[in-house]
């Protein structure tokens, strides 16, 4: 499902970037930085690698658009996430889209995976390699832990969607910046002598956005954080640790003024009644093709 996913997010990015009449440039940027994710997060598979949610946490928000560290480490721990795209709020301050480079946690697996070793060392150099676990960059939660389904297991970090290590936070900017560039679909997307299909599929996209981030959001509400590292190993964290009482009323705020507020989405009333599927010139014949034997119009 990644190759779909990831349509969603680069036509994300592309809106963004023509609602705001960037450089046509800026779109080839989206999209060769999307197919490098993808091609990477295919061979990851093909190499062995679990999907790693929890990679997504590695950088601060006021890390991701610093290109001399994205370009360097990545956006994110490990290709293997399902991030969303990432989308500065100030457009002059736009970092990479995607990350176009085997993170840490990639590097990682894969040495411990392929590297090889004389007999008589294999087994203490591997103990070594797997001994560096708990270093923030080779964060791992897969499949098994992920929180995408209502429901399913505790640790808000362990989730697709969402993008740094304060994703509440960045989940904020994104409400923002969706609202903002909801007004300026309208002009952008309506073309004379089409009808408003495309306005209608670029607004759901953006919306989709919203969806996203209120799922992400909403898992730090009775959040359990966990780690997994064995005993003598270089950490201070517990098995279990609930997140914090602050953090989940922050949590209930920002879905209190984005998602439930009466004027969560007072940015898309002027789209409303262009947002309905139209049918122009569509026709119901019977069998003798004769419209004047039973035809039903709709316009």
């Amino acid at each position: 499902t990644m190759a779909s996913e990831l349509k969603s997010q680069f036509l994300t990015g592309a809106t963004i970037a023509e609602a705001y009449d960037e450089d046509p440039k800026t779109i080839l940027k989206v999209h060769k930085e999307f197919l490098y994710y993808l091609i990477l997060h295919e061979m990851g598979h093909t190499l062995g690698l679990n999907h790693n949610m929890k990679a997504s946490q590695m950088l601060s928000p006021s890390e991701l658009n610093d290109t001399s560290i994205t370009e360097k480490i990545g956006l994110i721990g490990s290709v293997m996430d399902y991030p969303t795209i990432n989308l500065s709020l100030d457009r002059t301050k736009q970092g990479n889209y995607f990350t176009t480079k085997p993170g840490p946690y990639d590097l990682w697996a894969i040495e411990y995976g392929y590297k090889e070793f004389d007999e008589k060392l294999e087994e203490n150099e591997l103990n070594k390699i797997l001994s560096r676990s708990t270093e923030p960059g080779l964060a791992f939660g897969n499949d098994a832990d992920d929180m995408r389904s209502s429901g399913k297991a505790i640790d808000p970090h362990v989730m697709v969607e969402d993008l740094s290590s304060d994703a509440i936070g960045y989940a904020e900017g994104r409400f923002k910046l969706v609202n903002t560039v909801m007004p300026k679909l309208k002009v952008k997307y309506s073309k004379t002598g089409q009808n408003y299909a495309e306005l209608r599929s670029r607004y759901s996209m953006l919306n989709g956005q919203r969806r996203n981030m209120i799922a992400v959001v909403s898992r730090y509400v009775g959040g359990v954080y966990v780690d997994r590292s064995y005993v003598g190993q270089n950490t201070t964290e517990k098995p279990f640790t609930p997140v914090s009482e602050a953090e989940q009323k922050r949590a209930i705020e920002v879905l209190n003024k984005y998602a439930f507020a009466p004027n969560a989405f007072d940015a898309d009333a002027s789209l409303y009644p262009y947002l309905q599927l139209q049918r122009r010139g569509f026709g119901f014949f019977s069998s003798t093709e004769d419209p004047k034997l039973g035809g039903i119009y709709l316009s």
